[in-house]
């Protein structure tokens, strides 16, 4: 279900984005121990505001996912514009990557089926 609100069906990569630390978790759980992904695949995409510190950003988030940083690709820096956002993501916020177009069509997948399931 976080897949559903979160992610992203467009490619060939799962892409789940969020800025809350324990979904990010949840989410990281259910493909290591659900889908059995390969460690060695995952990436981490970070979107931050030009005035955060980017290196305590990526190393935060990657204690809270065991995500190398080796494995974090180039950061999305936004220049900052009060007007734009009132949101603050304190963090930042975070795409978890795997490119798997099979695992992709798995998650539509199960989500038709519960669909089907609940009678939607």
């Amino acid at each position: 279900m976080l897949y559903w609100a979160e992610g992203t069906f467009l490619g060939n990569t799962v892409d789940f984005a969020n800025s809350n630390p324990e979904m990010v978790k949840i989410f990281l759980r259910f493909l290591r121990e659900i889908c059995g992904v390969k460690e060695i695949r995952l990436r981490i995409y970070l979107y931050a505001y030009e005035y955060q510190d980017i290196n305590a950003l990526k190393n935060y988030w990657s204690r809270i996912t065991n995500v190398p940083l080796k494995q974090f690709t180039k950061p999305f820096i936004r220049s900052h514009n009060a007007n734009i956002s009132k949101r603050k993501l304190q963090y930042g916020l975070v795409h978890v990557r795997y490119n798997d177009k099979k695992l992709l069509c798995s998650l539509k997948n199960w989500l038709d089926d519960f669909v089907i399931w609940a009678g939607t």
